[in-house]
């Protein structure tokens, strides 16, 4: 298998449920599928390490990270896994594991940088407590999977695992199933250490800190809800966000205000003008406790951002970044709208026993709300935030084309193209759509192709939206090579593109193409246009890259509803590239008339 060669290196330590409701012959398949899963791993001392915790009453190391140099050896060991029967401590495992397995003694590679993996198997309630226990675990750098079958019970399985449960929670019915859910896991759990190996933070830090300016308030709950703990991860939250921007008077701004019964302004905008000092201050807060009036807390932070027109000289971009644990006392819908008739745009997080309703009603958009059932899982959320800020601003005044083809074959059913329309409407919710902006253009493929609008159609967002909803599968093959030569006319000139400009093609597909790609699209690439190769579900992996000519314009997705993660990654990629070349030729227009200015000589004197 190759799903993972790309994973290269991390610990894995496999929590293993051996209680007597599992039995002898499911055990036998936990075995199997324990056996095919580290089967695809790169498994060796200097790449990904593997361990396995059995447990009943009691937890028993079988293999510790440092306990096997060769993995035909670990693989021969695990079919022969002892099983016990017994208790379920599912709390117990977690806090043995972290005491005596993800420790340097023992083959933990933390210190190095290495990725710590827990992947807990587990089929029924636990007879102890697991959520402190799945905390300390996750704050000590581990991420968690947890994989339920049977009789597991979900609120457990998400008390204990990661943040986003979509991607760390897996719930089956039987062991049986294991088969199946062994590719699902071993995709995701790859395609997650490769993230994480070559974390987004860079790729954000980059677009991030070629944001002009803007003036951002955090807006910090600071009730008696929230322990100390607690207060120091919304710290470190906040730390990690600033890392990304170019802190300055003339550009990124970064105030504090912290609020309980009443709100406390910690530092203005202008307070502080470089990220050191931001980062003592943010430290050095403390926190007092009290109730949990955010609506008060709302209404004060009006003046605050009327005050940084003051202080900057001019209007720049305004977010208030709300971080929040319980349902406020007091009425939040009013205070936030006045907030946001002053142009201020609101991200609302909620953590642990916050109201969703109220998140709604401060953000003023679900697309602005993040709800995560622990403060340890802030540092998970941190690249979402700042890739929808960033890209707002990298993809204000932009000049460029961009062409959507979407596979409209016959194995998407109607909820997968649903979603690829969301998709594309959210990118193009993040540019500016006009004549003299960003042109939009969409077409369809399945055997033959479909040219729903072209480059020139519409310059209206609202049109462009509005054509996208409209659209019709076509439920048939997926020829994509042929698609994309007939896509390739619609850049030129005569049919409404602007070869002068930076032009996009996003092309998302869900299957193997049934034609050639390499020719069209390197014909296509040789135009001058940038290729974005979006793979879901049984995609091809090589075609995506003979599409794309670059493996960093290339996305591989398990499923459709991943395309919601790569929503402002694209978009901001695309904004920012789209923003050099707009700023390339503004400066050389602004040299031809420099010149124009100082070489050109009157006819007439």
């Amino acid at each position: 298998m190759t799903d993972c060669k790309g994973a290269k290196v991390a610990d894995i330590v496999f929590i293993v449920d051996e209680s007597g409701s599992i039995g002898n012959e499911n055990f036998r398949l936990m075995r199997n599928f324990l056996h095919l899963v580290v089967s695809s791993l790169d498994v060796s001392p200097k790449r990904v390490r593997v361990g396995i915790v059995t447990y009943n009453d009691v937890s028993t190391p079988q293999v510790f990270l440092n306990s096997f140099n060769d993995k035909d050896e670990l693989l021969e060991y695990i079919k022969i896994l002892p099983y016990n029967g017994g208790g379920t401590r599912t709390g117990e495992a977690l806090n043995f594991t972290r005491d005596n397995v993800f420790i340097k003694e023992n083959g933990c590679r933390k210190e190095n940088g290495v990725q710590q993996v827990a992947v807990v198997i587990t089929d029924g309630r636990s007879q102890d407590e697991v959520s402190e226990a799945a905390i300390t675990l996750r704050r000590a750098g581990v991420t968690i999977y947890a994989l339920g079958i049977k009789d597991a019970i979900e609120s457990e399985l998400l008390e204990m695992a990661s943040h986003p449960p979509d991607q760390h929670v897996f719930i089956r019915d039987s062991f049986t199933e294991l088969t199946h859910l062994k590719q699902t896991l071993q995709k995701i759990l790859c395609k997650n250490i490769i993230a994480k190996a070559v974390p987004m933070k860079t790729e954000a830090k980059e677009v991030c800190v070629k944001t002009d300016e803007a003036d951002i308030f955090f807006l910090m709950d600071d009730s008696g809800s929230i322990s100390w703990q607690d207060f120091a991860e919304m710290q470190n939250f906040i730390n990690n966000f600033i890392e990304h921007f170019q802190i300055g008077p003339q550009q990124v701004r970064i105030g504090l205000v912290k609020y309980a019964d009443s709100p406390t302004d910690e530092f203005d905008l202008t307070t502080y003008s470089d990220e050191e000092s931001l980062v003592n201050a943010i430290n050095s807060i403390i926190g007092v406790g009290g109730g949990t009036n955010t609506g008060t807390a709302l209404s004060h932070m009006g003046r605050l951002f009327k005050r940084a027109a003051v202080t900057r000289g001019h209007e720049a971009p305004k977010y208030l970044i709300v971080l929040t644990d319980g349902k406020s006392a007091d009425e939040v819908k009013a205070p936030a709208e006045k907030l946001r008739e002053q142009g201020i745009i609101i991200y609302a997080i909620g953590v642990k026993n916050s109201s969703q309703t109220q998140l709604e009603e401060i953000a003023g958009d679900s697309k602005r709300t993040i709800f995560v059932k622990n403060f340890d899982a802030l540092k998970s959320i941190d690249n979402e935030i700042i890739r929808e800020i960033c890209s707002e601003e990298a993809c204000r005044d932009i000049q460029s084309d961009i062409f959507f083809l979407t596979d409209s074959s016959e194995s998407i059913d109607e909820e997968e193209f649903q979603k690829m329309k969301n998709f594309m409407k959210f990118v193009i919710s993040k540019s500016t759509i006009g004549e003299n902006k960003v042109h939009v253009g969409v077409m369809q493929f399945s055997t033959s192709y479909n040219l729903e609008f072209p480059l020139n159609q519409y310059y209206s967002k609202d049109d462009i939206l509005r054509a996208i909803d409209d659209m019709k599968q076509m439920n048939e093959g997926t020829r994509t090579g042929k698609a994309i030569t007939e896509v390739s006319r619609y850049f030129d000139a005569a049919k409404g593109g602007r070869p002068g400009m930076r032009q996009n093609l996003i092309v998302i597909t869900d299957g193997k193409a049934q034609d050639d790609v390499r020719g069209p699209a390197e014909a296509l690439r040789n135009k001058g246009v940038e290729i974005y190769a979006i793979g879901v579900k049984n995609h091809n992996p090589t075609q995506l890259k003979e599409i794309s000519g670059d493996s960093q314009r290339v996305y591989s997705e398990n499923d459709f509803d991943a395309l919601k993660d790569l929503e402002a990654q694209v978009s901001s990629k695309i904004c920012e590239r789209g923003k050099s070349r707009s700023r390339a030729n503004q400066q050389r227009q602004l040299g031809v008339e420099q010149c124009w200015k100082k070489c050109s000589k009157p006819l007439l004197r």
